[in-house]
């Protein structure tokens, strides 16, 4: 038997978003999801999402676009970002080369919790990232100390980033970086995964074929992307898998979260 996580990400993201997860969730296919509040969200539309009981919902900490408290300047150095992918590459570089304070991070990401709190009653549960942001130093010693202090229970944690043969070009330094992080991010007590991937590159020909390649004992996390917009190609896509069951079929497994086993 292996551990499922199945996460969606970008809950909040719009109403084809919105829609595409939640109903996943109302059927039983997911186990977490994380939630944007920076674009647009607001208390009117969170009061209408259903979440079952056993789904964990986290806050899905950006810092690419739609930024709460403070600039993006201060971050990637643009003015106003021309799409949130050059934005990351130049946040990227601009953390390695020592150049964001913490201090900014800090403010950012204590905005979102506070937000996701005026949203949903209470902190997050769960804390992962937009684009992977909190795999890059500083960025992840500074969610650490600040969801501890928040009492989160759970980062996105992973000792790899599988890498399927038709990846993303990002996806092999995303998986440097999962190996670096995993043992400094966790959060006291919290599960830890051997490994996530993404369903548009999986390591064999499916995404039920490449967790049936995974040993016995392994906790892996699938982070879907999902749209009930057609238009949303690959997302809509991800969309038809999870509610088909087909990417589970057959299989030994277990639905797992992040969250601290009782």
């Amino acid at each position: 038997m292996i551990t499922v996580i199945s996460h969606a990400d970008d809950l909040g993201m719009n109403a084809a978003n919105d829609e595409a997860i939640l109903e996943a969730a109302a059927a039983g296919q997911l186990s977490e999801i994380s939630c944007l509040v920076v674009l647009g969200l607001d208390a009117k539309r969170a009061s209408t999402y259903s979440i079952p009981p056993h789904v964990v919902l986290g806050l899905h900490f950006c810092l690419t676009e739609g930024l709460l408290a403070v600039s993006s300047r201060d971050l990637s150095g643009l003015a106003e970002p021309t799409d949130s992918l050059t934005a990351l590459a130049l946040l990227v570089i601009r953390l390695q080369a020592g150049l964001v304070k913490e201090e900014t991070i800090e403010k950012e990401l204590i905005a979102q919790l506070e937000r996701f709190k005026h949203l949903f009653g209470r902190y997050p549960r769960h804390v992962d990232s937009h684009q992977h942001v909190h795999l890059f130093q500083p960025v992840a010693k500074v969610v650490r100390r600040v969801c501890k202090e928040y009492s989160v229970e759970s980062l996105r944690t992973s000792k790899r980033y599988l890498v399927g043969r038709k990846a993303s070009p990002i996806s092999p330094v995303l998986n440097v970086r999962a190996h670096a992080t995993a043992r400094h991010l966790a959060l006291p007590r919290q599960n830890v995964a051997d490994a996530m991937f993404d369903p548009r590159f999986p390591t064999r020909g499916s995404v039920r074929d490449s967790l049936a390649a995974l040993p016995d004992g392994t906790t892996v996390e699938i982070i879907w992307h999902l749209s009930t917009d057609p238009a949303e190609g690959w997302r809509h896509a991800e969309r038809e898998l999870i509610l088909s069951g087909a990417w589970r079929e057959g299989l030994d497994i277990e639905m797992g979260t992040y969250a601290p086993t009782e």
